[in-house]
């Protein structure tokens, strides 16, 4: 049996997305052989290397970290949005924390519109943005609410980062059915000092959860 490009090195798929019709017909010789693994249902995502998954390089480093509905929770109801915590679970999002820090020493630029969650089985996933949370909320003063939470902790727009400065930003994912073992962040939009890192892709690997 072959083994799993996917499985083996999350750089595969990140080459395949620099390579427009060549990359996705690869995908699509190399999938079969690996969806007999993954997880279906709760998962939760680790490091695929280490305790951080994290990409530095001269002076910028870009972290994240996947959060449970509990770790979540704590984390929109410290910064005082409740309601949006409570609308998690029922929109089934899972949830990415993301931080950028600076040491550059020029101005860093990420922008959400290029960033994908890669789910393992040729299938990416876009943040969700304002309009999607717009759409899927019943109105209402609650929805207010919840769209102002929203828009204060998550990356919705994009971001300029001065240098010596850091950004923290919640990114929400509409949870799919299943994932592969080896899953992946890439963040396609990233400038620093007006050049474009276009290899930066942060791997996970992904752990069921009891139900």
């Amino acid at each position: 049996m072959r083994r799993c490009p996917i499985k083996r090195s999350p750089v595969f798929i990140e080459w395949t997305l620099h390579r427009g019709l060549a990359g996705l017909l690869l995908l699509a010789v190399f999938l079969p052989c690996c969806v007999s693994s993954g997880v279906s249902g709760p998962f939760a995502l680790v490091p695929s290397e280490g305790e951080h998954a994290r990409f530095s390089e001269e002076g910028l480093t870009v972290s994240a970290r996947h959060l449970g509905e509990d770790d979540s929770a704590k984390y929109l109801e410290g910064k005082g949005f409740v309601s949006l915590s409570g609308d998690l679970k029922e929109l089934e999002l899972f949830v990415l924390f993301l931080e950028v820090i600076n040491q550059t020493g020029k101005e860093t630029i990420i922008d959400p519109g290029g960033i994908r969650f890669l789910t393992g089985y040729g299938l990416t996933l876009s943040p969700r943005n304002y309009a999607h949370l717009y759409s899927d909320l019943p109105p209402g003063p609650a929805r207010e609410e919840v769209l102002k939470g929203f828009h204060r902790v998550s990356l919705s727009r994009m971001e300029i980062i001065p240098p010596g400065e850091s950004l923290e930003r919640i990114l929400f994912f509409s949870r799919p059915e299943k994932v592969g073992e080896q899953t992946g962040l890439f963040l396609g939009s990233l400038y620093v000092g007006g050049k474009s890192l276009d290899k930066v892709l942060l791997s996970f690997k992904a752990i069921p959860l009891e139900d």
